[in-house]
């Protein structure tokens, strides 16, 4: 989206510069498009303009939702709504919102629902040698409150998923051990269901679905890693691949033992 600034939008492409499917706000004025010359344009003799390769832009209102406030965010009334039409536009808006079959101008999808992806926050404990994963901010602060930072160390977001009321993909599911002091995440149902079938809860204890991801590749999604300790009876996930790298290249199948990817998230940066 391309707005104004005071009378016109003064904007600068090198030439060959590729242009499409732009919303641009003139307000009947044009705006300055600069190469060799200065000169006055439209979205349409910008679309004609022999500099560029320019096609698809459109004129009309932004319609952000508190430019002043720094939301940048669209409203239902904005001409970008529905008029993305770049077939190489992302999957994804900046907050991670799955565009749909008509995705919208710019850089952030309308969305009528909250389908932004969530932070995934990360813990590791001394005490059990082993990492907790959770998508539920109340859940982790709900943690670092709660136990002493030897029991469970706040490390940051490594990754972002789907929160389960708001599900995109697919659940993963969530079991506790009492007898390993670990958690275990999966994505797929048949072996869901063979964990509970086969251990008592005291070894593998179905929590529900903790968030949803994705259980194949695509444009925007990381892989999440799975380790497994025999030393330790414990999983170790990971979107790092530097991570990945390393732990596979410094510790004895026996310590962590590389399982493959256990499914597929949202990048934390």
């Amino acid at each position: 989206i391309i707005t104004m600034h005071d009378d016109y939008q003064i904007f600068e492409e090198v030439r060959g510069a590729r242009l499409s499917f732009n919303l641009i706000n003139d307000d009947g004025l044009g705006l300055y498009f600069n190469y060799d010359t200065l000169g006055i344009a439209s979205a349409a003799t910008l679309n004609a303009s022999a500099l560029v390769d320019a096609t698809g832009n459109f004129s009309g209102y932004e319609g952000f939702v508190e430019p002043l406030s720094g939301d940048f965010d669209i409203a239902a009334d904005s001409a970008a709504v529905g008029a993305g039409r770049d077939p190489l536009a992302s999957s994804f808006d900046r907050l991670l919102r799955v565009r749909d079959a008509e995705p919208d101008a710019g850089a952030f999808e309308y969305a009528t629902v909250d389908t932004a992806a969530s932070d995934v926050y990360r813990f590791w404990s001394d005490s059990y040698r082993h990492h907790f994963y959770t998508g539920s901010l109340d859940e982790a602060l709900g943690v670092m409150r709660t136990f002493p930072r030897t029991q469970w160390k706040y490390e940051g977001v490594p990754f972002r998923a789907y929160r389960v009321d708001n599900c995109l993909g697919e659940a993963v599911h969530r079991f506790w051990s009492d007898t390993f002091k670990s958690h275990f995440y999966t994505i797929s149902d048949s072996e869901k269901d063979s964990i509970i079938a086969t251990y008592p809860e005291d070894i593998w204890r179905y929590e529900g679905a903790a968030m949803c991801a994705f259980s194949s590749p695509d444009t925007g999604r990381v892989a999440l890693h799975r380790f497994w300790s025999d030393l330790y009876k414990g999983h170790f996930y990971t979107a790092s691949e530097e991570e990945k790298d390393f732990v596979i290249n410094n510790y004895e199948d026996t310590e962590w033992r590389y399982e493959g990817v256990a499914f597929y998230v949202l990048s934390s940066s």
